[in-house]
């Protein structure tokens, strides 16, 4: 009997472990084993900073965001120990400031914690539209420290519009 209860602590201890470990945003969808109403739609409460909110909120840590173009609504938090890995140059984070959605946002990023990590894609402030549609990159609120920004391309590949401003802000 204790060799059973052992063996299934240990089984439901690796579920959760697993559950902890990552997950893939995609284009055309968002991968959580056993959840399929968590899809990035590009529409409101649907937007990258939704699913990543709700990734983290379901415990996981390593975000991995595939190939495409990607929009926020609002800055993404992101929270100690977490990382956020785009599928390199071809991954777009870019603001949804439209004409019918003319809010301005602070920031595609936020990070005010410890050991968190930004890698591996496109940052846009420009989003086809307005120039300074975010109005930086990532933001570094008071407090963070030891975090990771590695292969990030701050700017707009698309088009003809360039993204001018602060690409990273330290508050």
């Amino acid at each position: 009997m204790k060799k059973f209860i052992y063996t299934l602590l240990i089984v439901l201890f690796s579920i959760s472990t697993i559950k902890a470990q990552t997950c893939l945003i995609t284009k055309d969808g968002y991968t959580i084993p056993n959840n399929a109403n968590l899809h990035v739609t590009n529409e409101p409460g649907g937007y990258l900073n939704d699913k990543i909110a709700l990734a983290i909120q379901n415990g996981f840590t390593n975000i991995n965001i595939g190939q495409g173009w990607f929009y926020v609504s609002s800055p993404i938090i992101v929270p100690a120990g977490v990382t956020i890995k785009g599928g390199g140059v071809t991954t777009y984070i870019s603001p949804i400031v439209t004409e019918t959605f003319p809010n301005i946002i602070t920031s595609i990023f936020s990070v005010s914690t410890n050991g968190s990590v930004i890698k591996n894609m496109e940052i846009q402030t420009h989003n086809g539209y307005y120039d300074g549609a975010a109005l930086c990159g990532i933001e570094i609120l008071g407090g963070a420290n030891n975090n990771v920004f590695e292969n990030l391309y701050f700017g707009r590949s698309e088009g003809n519009t360039a993204s001018t401003p602060p690409f990273i802000k330290f508050e």
